[in-house]
Order: structure tokens, then C-alpha cells, then sequence
């Protein structure tokens, strides 16, 4: 065994201990989602069913990092980046798990990861309360192994499910957590964009492409524009940007870092243009 499997042996062990006291201690009910079609909209469907009172959270990106599925589940947003990060994460972790009150509430999670010793590993700290498992996934065992409670979907039924209509597993959802239909309906999200517009008075365009834990593939966002676009990768570079009409501005990295530098620079352009 290397040094860096040592090193993530242990992290996994350390974020694993602190996720299954963390789900003691607030009674955290956990539903995941197993399926390579159409995660996405399934999880918004089922996120949608859930009543305000079971206090439903969801992960907006892909759970496809070693540590994606515990650093959600304790409320970090951003992946750290050096050792330093991680210790002062898991710090105020461990602060966290001591001093704030107990807050019952329900997970949504799209977890398929690639890897099934790492599926496994998550599956067996969160033991979910209800999975729900593509037919053709290899991972049904282990979601049986460490689930309450396990439905196993095709094809038609996660076409129903995203067409909203009444199935067997919508029927399953609302008696575990009894959904109320019209309430359901009502309140009904779509899924939070992963890419952001903001039109500009002289016909420009902010993209806002940046991330939490994973990015979008760049080839994706660029084949989306042509001409007069300009590509920031580096928020520091935000500030030299002159305002030209009819440009399409691409910020691309991590959104702890661009987030106030996009708010900067599109309030400096509106107000250029009032």
C-alpha cells in the first residue's frame, strides 16, 4: 500500500466516523439514487415529492469524488485543497457535531459512483433508508447489504417518474414519507442550472460556468459560442476586463474564488451601462 493510500485510507476513516455521528445526531434520513440514465432529473422528481417538514436537502453536482458524499452530508460546500483545508474542515467538523442542536432532516443523494469498493464504503456509513436502484446496475447487491429499504427501477419506470405520472415507486416515496400530491405539485423546482446567464445592456453575456467539487467539461461550454468571447480562468485577471458590447464573458474554476468577482464585475457593468 502506497503513502497516498495510506493518506486516504485514513481521511476516509476520520470523514466516515464524523458522517455517521453527524447522522445520529440529527436523524438524518437518507434516500439514494442508483442509475446512470437519468439521476438528475429523478432526484429533482423525488425531491419534489418530499413534504417541507422532512426538511428535504439534495446534492446539486455528482457524487463521483472520494469524499463528495461526506463532505456533503457535513454541509461543505467546496472541496479543500491542501492539507491545511482539510484539517480546518474537519476541526470545525467535529465543532459542529458538538455545539449545534440536532436538525432532523431528509438527503437526497445521486450516488453511483465508479467505484464500487468506494459505493460500498458510503453505502455502509449511511446505511440509506430507502435506494433506489437501476435493474442493470452491478452495485444492487451492495444497496441491498446496507439499505432499509430497496426498490429496484427500469426503464419505464423512471420515464414515469419524470413525467410525473402515478408509479409503484411514487406510491413507495409518499407512504414513507407522506407526501401530499397538490402540495407536491405546487412547489414543484426545477434542477439549480449548472451554467448561469446574465444578459448585459449592450448585448453581452456572463456565462458563469464555475463549480464546487467537479467542472463541466470545457469543449462543452465553448462549442455553445463563437465569435467575440472571452475565456477567465483566473478571477484575478476579472479586474482588467474592459467592457466591450456584444461579448460573451466564460468564467470558468471554482466558485469560492470567482463568486464575488463576477458580483463585482457585473455590478461595475450595469452601472457602466445605466
Amino acid at each position: 500500500m502506497s503513502l497516498k493510500d495510506i493518506k486516504h485510507k485514513i481521511a476516509r476513516l476520520t470523514i466516515g466516523t464524523i458522517v455517521l455521528l453527524t447522522i445520529k445526531k440529527h436523524k438524518i434520513n437518507v434516500v439514494v439514487i442508483v442509475s446512470n440514465k437519468i439521476p438528475t432529473l429523478l432526484r429533482e422528481s423525488l425531491y419534489n415529492k418530499l413534504p417541507p417538514e422532512v426538511n428535504p436537502r439534495r446534492n446539486i453536482e455528482s457524487m463521483r469524488n472520494e469524499f463528495s458524499v461526506g463532505l456533503f452530508i457535513l454541509g461543505e460546500k467546496y472541496y479543500p485543497g491542501d492539507i491545511i483545508s482539510w484539517i480546518k474542515f474537519i476541526i470545525f467538523s467535529l465543532f459542529r457535531l458538538i455545539y449545534i442542536k440536532p436538525y432532523p432532516h431528509t438527503l437526497i443523494l445521486d450516488l453511483n459512483h465508479e467505484s464500487t469498493k468506494i459505493f460500498g464504503y458510503w453505502m455502509s456509513i449511511i446505511k440509506p433508508f430507502l435506494s433506489l436502484v437501476e435493474e442493470s446496475s452491478e452495485k444492487i447487491k451492495i444497496a441491498k447489504e446496507y439499505s432499509q429499504n430497496v426498490e429496484i427501477i427500469n426503464n419505464q419506470n423512471l420515464q414515469e417518474i419524470t413525467n410525473g405520472n402515478e408509479t409503484k415507486v411514487g406510491t413507495i416515496v409518499k407512504e414513507y414519507f407522506s407526501t401530499n400530491d397538490e402540495q407536491k405539485d405546487s412547489n414543484a423546482n426545477l434542477p439549480l442550472p449548472r451554467i448561469r446567464f446574465t444578459n448585459l445592456p449592450d448585448g453581452s453575456m456572463v456565462v458563469d460556468a464555475c463549480y464546487f467539487f467537479h467542472p463541466i467539461p470545457l469543449n462543452s461550454i465553448l462549442e455553445m459560442f463563437s465569435d467575440n468571447t472571452i475565456l477567465v480562468t483566473n478571477p484575478t485577471n476579472i479586474k482588467s476586463l474592459e467592457n466591450k458590447p456584444n461579448t460573451t464573458y466564460i468564467f470558468y474554476g471554482r466558485k469560492r474564488d470567482f463568486d464575488p468577482e463576477i458580483k463585482k464585475f457585473v455590478e461595475n457593468y450595469l452601472h457602466t451601462y445605466a
